[in-house]
């Protein structure tokens, strides 16, 4: 199926990627903890060269990502941490460009946090 795709795109072993969008900048991330299909934990920032440095935003993006990250781990049942890179499309909509299943130094806003520790290791929380 992937390959039908693929010729479809005239994708070739000369050209082997495939434009789908041109996106928009800034990118934006988001970092998610879920335990067993539930966000327990939701961080929504401005990326930036270094991996240290994070704006945290709020508003109407952070509400739509936290919706994003709140249905994907529910069709998926996750438990762990997920981190989703964003950028914007034509339409002005944040979409996801990049996921990594694993934690991600966005954590960092988090410190201190009431809850924290019980979201990444209470299994009830």
């Amino acid at each position: 199926r992937q390959l039908e795709y693929l010729k479809s795109r005239n994708a070739s072993k000369e050209v082997p990627y495939v434009m789908q969008e041109v996106l928009e900048e800034p990118e934006y991330g988001s970092y998610a903890v879920f335990n067993k299909g539930v966000l327990t934990g939701f961080e929504f920032f401005e990326s930036a060269a270094s991996c240290l440095v994070y704006r945290q935003k709020r508003g109407k993006h952070y509400d739509q990502v936290m919706e994003l990250n709140t249905g994907l781990g529910k069709a998926m049942n996750l438990t762990g941490q997920l981190t989703l890179d964003l950028m914007y499309n034509a339409a002005g909509d944040l979409v996801p460009i990049e996921c990594n299943p694993r934690i991600h130094s966005a954590v960092c806003p988090l410190e201190g946090h009431e809850f924290l520790g019980a979201a990444m290791t209470d299994p009830e929380h």
